[in-house]
């Protein structure tokens, strides 16, 4: 009587499962939307009315070559009904039922048509530049730090004017960059030229930038005293190393401060810094 009792048991679990496993594509099939549907859009026809209806039958046509024929016919206990319907044009026809399963006063026909769903156009991708340049002027002053190769006095009066090429990017840019510089010391004027490699570090909002700057010059003294003649072509390079920051003030204007380093190859070794302050132009 156990075994059978068993057997009775592990009969039915058997049984269960295999309707389970039956049961389930058939519910995943009945939750799925059809094939018909896929891509299409839905269509949401309402009504109201009815207020003994227990169910609604509706009908709809589709016009054809100036006639209208069915295409839905179907019951629903709700006053909405949802179709997937082609584009065309369409009536709609609801007929209230009772609970005894009588039917009412259909409504008139109300027609509708099914039109493609317009695709926004994409937004013009503005080409975006590949270079930035630029160009400003600024008050670079001369101060010595130790040798003779830049004079022993300040060289408060200047003007400088630098240009540069950089890469643009969402993060660091870079290119070249020339500066040309004017010292006036005393009676006497020294000029400078230079060409940097630059690195700009950009902020989040583009506006602000941290500058690096790495390269080399050549200075030319014009006067008879206070400052060496250059030897040699070679005495007359310097390298040089600098930091700035730079502002975006109002669309392509910027001021920038900053620091240059900057040490003569010569006999005796010479160096100087260089604070700055100057506006300019990127476009």
């Amino acid at each position: 009587m156990v075994t059978n009792s068993v057997r009775l048991r592990f009969g039915r679990f058997i049984l269960l499962t295999l309707l389970l496993l039956v049961l389930i594509p058939f519910l995943e099939a009945q939750n799925s939307p059809p094939e018909e549907a896929a891509g299409r859009p839905v269509q949401l026809l309402g009504w109201s009315g009815g207020e003994y209806a227990f169910s609604y039958e509706v009908i709809i046509e589709k016009e054809e070559n100036g006639t209208y024929q069915g295409v839905v016919r179907e019951f629903t206990d709700r006053s909405l009904f949802e179709a997937t319907l082609p584009l065309g044009k369409y009536r709609f026809q609801v007929i209230p039922y009772d609970y005894l399963g009588q039917p009412g006063q259909e409504s008139e026909w109300a027609y509708f048509e099914v039109r493609p769903i317009p695709v926004p156009e994409p937004e013009p991708v503005k080409d975006q530049k590949l270079i930035n340049v630029y160009a400003g002027v600024a008050w670079m002053p001369l101060l010595p730090v130790y040798g003779e190769g830049f004079g022993e006095s300040m060289a408060l009066p200047s003007a400088a004017f630098r240009t540069g090429i950089v890469s643009n990017s969402s993060l660091v840019n870079v290119g070249p960059e020339f500066t040309a510089c004017w010292y006036t010391i005393g009676k006497q004027y020294m000029i400078t030229g230079e060409l940097n490699l630059v690195s700009q570090i950009l902020f989040p909002n583009n506006a602000k930038a941290l500058c690096f700057r790495l390269g080399a010059g050549f200075y030319l003294p014009i006067g008879a005293e206070g400052i060496p003649f250059p030897d040699s072509v070679l005495d007359a390079f310097y390298a040089n190393i600098g930091i700035s920051f730079r502002l975006i003030l109002w669309k392509h204007l910027y001021l920038e401060t900053g620091i240059d380093y900057a040490h003569l190859f010569t006999d005796i070794a010479s160096g100087g810094i260089r604070p700055w302050l100057g506006i300019g132009i990127q476009l």
